[in-house]
C-alpha cells in the first residue's frame, strides 16, 4: 500500500507533469517533494488541490476507497501466497478497478493483471500483461514487500524458461553472493555502531534480494534497518512502524516466529540504552511466549535477567538467573567462563544495594567486556558499554575510560 505522497507522484508521473507543474498556485516545489517523500504532513487543503489536478478524487475519498477494498488485497495475496484458485477475487478486483486504481493500492492491481494466468506450481512459459508489468517497473519504488516480491518473481519465473539456462543460474547467485557480502557488511556496520553504513549496505542487499526473490535476506535487511532506527537518538515512529509491517509480511514466507523475534530484537535494544519502561514492554512478551530451550537460549534468559535485576523484581530475576546456570553445558568452551561472570554479576547486583562498588562485581563487568566480543559477539560486549562505564568511574580509572570513550564512541 502506497501513501498519499507516493500516490500524488504516481498520479503525476502518470500525467507527465513536472514538479513546478503540478505545484503552481497550490504550494512550492519543496513542499511537494516533501509531500511526495513522505518528509512532512501537509494540510488537508493542499492535499486535496494537488489531487485536484492529477485526478477527481479527494484525500478522504481516496481513504474511503482504500478501506472499502483492504480485505480483497488482503485475501488475494493471502491465496497469491499458497497458489490457491484466484479466479473469482481476480474478476471482483476487475470489476471494482476504479476503486483500486483511485486508492492507496493502486499497484496491487497491476499485480493482479500480471498473476492473471500464472500458476506459481508450474512455472511454464506464459503471456504475460507487458503493459501492467511495464507500469509496475516504473513505479516498484512505491511497492511494498509483498508487491515487490511477486514483481520480480514474475521475472524469476521468465528466466526458468529460457533457453540458456546455466547462463541465467549464475547470474542469479551471482547477484545472491554479492546481495549476501552486502548484507553481512551491514551486520558489521550495525554492531560496530556505524548506522549510516549500515542502512546503505542494508538497502543494497534489500535491491539485490528483490531481483532473486531472496526473502531470507529481505527480512534480515528490514531488521538491520528497523534495528538503525531504534538505535537513533529519537526513534521514528513512523519508519519503524513501517519496517515492522514489512516484516510482518516476509515472515509469512519464513518459519520464523514473527512476534518472538521482534520482541527480542526490539527489547534487548531498549535495554542496551537503559530504556528500562520500553524493554520491558517488548521482554516480557517474550517470557510470555513459549520459546524452545536451544543453545542460544542463555542470552534470552540473560536479557530477562538483566531487565527484572534493573527493576528489582527479585523472584523473576532469581528465576532467569537459575535457567542461565542451567544453559552453562550448552555453551561453547570459550563462552563458559563469559556466562559465569555475567551470572556471578547479575547475583551481586541482585543481593547487594552498593553493587557497583563490590570488587568482584567490578572485576566480573571488566571480564565481560573484555570477552564479550569473542565469545559471543560485538553486541553483547556493546550491551555492557554502561556497566563498564560506571565501573570505571566508581573505581576513578579516568584515563581508562577517556580510551573507552575514544574507542567505542567514534561515531
Amino acid at each position: 500500500m502506497v501513501t498519499i505522497g507516493e500516490y500524488i507522484q504516481i498520479k503525476r508521473l502518470q500525467k507527465k507533469l513536472s514538479v513546478h507543474e503540478l505545484c503552481v498556485d497550490i504550494c512550492s516545489p519543496s513542499t511537494l517533494s516533501k509531500i511526495e517523500n513522505n518528509q512532512i504532513n501537509a494540510k488537508d487543503e493542499i492535499i486535496n488541490s494537488l489531487l485536484l489536478k492529477v485526478g477527481k478524487y479527494d484525500k478522504e475519498m481516496i481513504i474511503e476507497n482504500t478501506k472499502e477494498i483492504e480485505n480483497i488485497c488482503n485475501d488475494y495475496f493471502e491465496r497469491l501466497k499458497i497458489n490457491q484458485d484466484r479466479d473469482a477475487i481476480y474478476s471482483e478486483i476487475m470489476d471494482k478497478a476504479e476503486l483500486f486504481l483511485n486508492s492507496l493500492h493502486l499497484l496491487t492491481f497491476y499485480i493482479a493483471k500480471i498473476y492473471k494466468a500464472y500458476n506459481l506450481f508450474d512455472l511454464k512459459q506464459i503471456a504475460v500483461n507487458n503493459d501492467a508489468l511495464s507500469l509496475l517497473n516504473q513505479y516498484k519504488q512505491f511497492c511494498n514487500p509483498d508487491e515487490l516480491y511477486f514483481y520480480h518473481l514474475v521475472f524469476v519465473i521468465h528466466n526458468s524458461n529460457i533457453k540458456d539456462k546455466v547462463h541465467q543460474f549464475n547470474t542469479n547467485i551471482s547477484s545472491d553472493e554479492i546481495g549476501w557480502h552486502q548484507y553481512f557488511l551491514a551486520d558489521d556496520m550495525f554492531h560496530l555502531g556505524k548506522y549510516l553504513e549500515c542502512i546503505q549496505y542494508s538497502q543494497s542487499a534489500f535491491q539485490l534480494a528483490c531481483e532473486t526473490c531472496n526473502i531470507q535476506m529481505m527480512y534480515g535487511c528490514t531488521l538491520l534497518l528497523m534495528l538503525c532506527i531504534l538505535e537513533q537518538k529519537q526513534t521514528n515512529t513512523k519508519q519503524l512502524n513501517h519496517y515492522l509491517n514489512q516484516l510482518k509480511n516476509l515472515s509469512y514466507y519464513l518459519n520464523y516466529n514473527f512476534d518472538e523475534i521482534i520482541n527480542y530484537n526490539i527489547g534487548s535494544t531498549y535495554l542496551a540504552q537503559n530504556k528500562i519502561d520500553e524493554a520491558y514492554t517488548y521482554l516480557q512478551k517474550l517470557e510470555a511466549m513459549s520459546f524452545k530451550e536451544e543453545k542460544y537460549s542463555f542470552l534470552l534468559h540473560h536479557k530477562l535477567a538483566y531487565l527484572y535485576t534493573s527493576m528489582n523484581l527479585i523472584s523473576k530475576a532469581k528465576k532467569h538467573i537459575e535457567a542461565m546456570t542451567n544453559c552453562l553445558d550448552q555453551q561453547e568452551s570459550h563462552q563458559t567462563k563469559v556466562c559465569e561472570n555475567i551470572i556471578s554479576s547479575l547475583n551481586i547486583k541482585l543481593n547487594n544495594i552498593d553493587y557497583e562498588d563490590n570488587p568482584v562485581y567490578q572485576k566480573n563487568i571488566e571480564y565481560i567486556f573484555q570477552h564479550a566480543e569473542a565469545a559471543f559477539s560485538f553486541g553483547l560486549k556493546k550491551f555492557y558499554f554502561s556497566d563498564i562505564e560506571h565501573v570505571y568511574l566508581k573505581q576513578r580509572r579516568y584515563k581508562d575510560l577517556y580510551l573507552l570513550y575514544k574507542e567505542n564512541l567514534k561515531e
